[in-house]
């Protein structure tokens, strides 16, 4: 890669580091695209060589700066390539030999149990883009929730490699409870409420992935769904 192609390449994931730092820290709305430039070191005017809009960056935060997953992908003989999120198989899992893979499962769980350890918060939920950036996918366009799509994927799919054949419904299960609880924790930190709703997932964890929860059958519909079907912004409790 030439020199000049090399400079704009190292300067685009500075940029996407800061963002991303911001964006978890901030939100999407209150994060300036003039500071995060200057956390990168970088001036305002050099953002739109990178990218189209700040919507834009939000999708590539969401695509390439996940820690979680990048904790499962770097486990020795997962599925790291030399961009370890961008190669990441969402379907990896459901295409590995009929065997459980005792290190990965070992080094996964090791991972999940410390993503949910109360004392490790102040570093898990501040640089968790699952936890911190859910909504704000939620509200942007189709490439946005696409990349969360694919990131989620990724995400069973790595967890998957571990535990086995069979294991996709405990993943999401167990990925639901931890990213669930780190996220609610973040809205009430340093509290005794928050350090046991960590504890009960973490403890739940290793329950879940030995033996999943059954599969329920139809619930009851929520209150206010009916009267609000036609339009999803109307009605229902919050």
């Amino acid at each position: 890669m030439p020199r000049s192609k090399q400079h704009k390449a190292r300067t685009r994931e500075r940029v996407i580091d800061a963002a991303a730092a911001r964006f978890r820290r901030e939100g999407f709305e209150r994060a300036r695209i003039d500071d995060l430039m200057a956390d990168a070191g970088l001036t305002r005017g050099g953002f739109y060589a990178h990218f189209q809009s700040k919507g834009d960056l939000l999708t590539e935060v969401i695509s390439s700066r996940n820690d979680l997953l990048r904790r499962l992908v770097e486990r020795p003989g997962s599925s790291a390539g030399p961009n370890p999120l961008a190669h990441a198989d969402p379907q990896a899992g459901a295409r590995e030999p009929a065997r459980v893979n005792d290190a990965l499962r070992a080094q996964g769980r090791a991972i999940l149990d410390a993503y949910v350890t109360p004392e490790y918060q102040r570093f898990v939920g501040p640089g968790c883009t699952m936890a911190n950036l859910a909504a704000e996918a939620g509200r942007h366009g189709d490439d946005t929730r696409q990349a969360w799509r694919q990131m989620l994927q990724r995400l069973v799919g790595e967890l998957e490699r571990g535990e086995g054949p069979g294991s996709r419904q405990a993943a999401m299960q167990v990925l639901a409870m931890a990213i669930g609880a780190v996220t609610l924790a973040r809205g009430c930190p340093d509290s005794d409420l928050a350090t046991e709703l960590l504890d009960s997932v973490r403890r739940a964890v290793p329950v879940v992935l030995d033996g999943g929860l059954d599969t329920p059958g139809p619930g009851r519909m929520y209150p206010g769904a009916q009267a609000s079907q036609g339009n999803p912004n109307e009605g229902g409790p919050s």
